[in-house]
C-alpha cells in the first residue's frame, strides 16, 4: 500500500498536476493522523482494560478483607457485651444486704467486668491501596467514600479502646486488689485456678463502697463509647460488602 501511493505520488510530479498532488498529499497526512489516532485508541482501550482488571482485583482483595473484619468485629462485640452486661449486674448489687450479694456469683461478675477486648482488624488491602495511590483506580465513588469513614470509624475505635483499657489497668484492677482475692475471679479465665484463695476477705463489702461504685458507673460510660463505636465499624463494614455485592 505505501509503495502504492509512493508511485502514484511520483506519477503526479511527473505529468505536473499539482492540484491533484495537494489533494493526494492532504489525503496521506489524514490517513497517517488517522493511523495514529487509531493505534493511540487501541493503546488507551489496552490500558483501560488493564485497569479495570486491576480495579476487580482490588475489589475482590477488599471484599475478602471486609469480610474477615466483620468476623471478627462481631467476635468483639460479644465480648463487649458480656462486659458491659457484667458491669450492669454490678451496678445493681451497691447497697444491697449481704443476703442478697450470697445469692450472687460475685467472682464471675467481677472477672467478667474487667474483661474487655481490642479490635484488631486486617488492613493490608487497605493500607497498600492508601499508601500506594492505587485508590484512583476504583472507579465507584460510594466504595471510595466508604473506605475513607472506615479510616475515620477506626480511630473512633482506637480512641475509645483506649479509654477503657486504661480505665481497667490505672482504676480499677489497682482498685480491687487490696479489698479482692483476683485469685476468686481468675478462676473464669485462663488461669482457670480450682480452688480458692485461702485468705482472708470481705468480699461483699465492695458493694457498701461508694468509691467502686463510681468506678464501675465511670467505666460503664467509657465502656458504652466503645461499644457504640464498634456498632458504627459493624455497620460500614456491612455497607462496603453492599457496594461491592451491587457494583461488581
Amino acid at each position: 500500500m505505501i509503495r502504492f501511493f509512493r508511485h502514484l505520488r511520483q506519477q503526479l510530479i511527473a505529468h505536473n498536476r499539482f492540484n491533484r498532488y495537494l489533494l493526494y498529499a492532504v489525503g496521506e497526512i489524514l490517513l497517517v493522523v488517522i493511523g495514529i489516532l487509531i493505534a493511540l485508541q487501541i493503546d488507551t482501550w489496552n490500558e483501560q482494560r488493564k485497569e479495570r482488571r486491576a480495579e476487580r482485583e482490588i475489589v475482590e482483595n477488599l471484599k475478602q478483607e471486609f469480610l474477615v473484619n466483620l468476623t471478627e468485629l462481631d467476635s468483639t462485640l460479644e465480648v463487649v457485651a458480656k462486659n458491659r452486661d457484667a458491669n450492669l449486674r454490678l451496678m445493681a448489687l451497691f447497697g444491697k444486704p449481704k443476703e442478697a450479694l450470697e445469692r450472687v456469683n460475685v467472682d464471675s461478675l467481677l472477672f467478667f467486668s474487667v474483661e474487655y477486648h481490642r479490635f484488631i482488624p486486617t488492613q493490608n488491602a487497605l493500607t497498600d491501596l492508601l499508601q500506594s495511590g492505587r485508590l484512583q483506580l476504583v472507579t465507584n465513588q460510594a466504595l471510595k467514600d466508604a473506605l475513607y469513614d472506615w479510616t475515620r470509624v477506626m480511630g473512633l475505635i482506637d480512641e475509645t479502646y483506649s479509654i477503657v483499657k486504661q480505665k481497667t489497668e490505672d482504676d480499677i484492677v489497682p482498685y480491687l486488689t487490696p479489698r479482692y482475692p483476683l485469685k476468686d475471679m481468675d478462676r473464669y479465665g485462663i488461669l482457670g485456678w480450682k480452688e480458692p484463695s485461702r485468705l482472708p476477705s470481705r468480699k461483699h463489702a465492695l458493694f457498701s463502697e461508694i468509691a467502686y461504685e463510681n468506678l464501675v458507673d465511670d467505666y460503664l460510660y467509657r465502656l458504652l463509647r466503645y461499644e457504640n463505636n464498634l456498632e458504627k465499624g459493624q455497620a460500614l463494614i456491612r455497607k462496603i460488602l453492599r457496594i461491592i455485592e451491587n457494583n461488581p
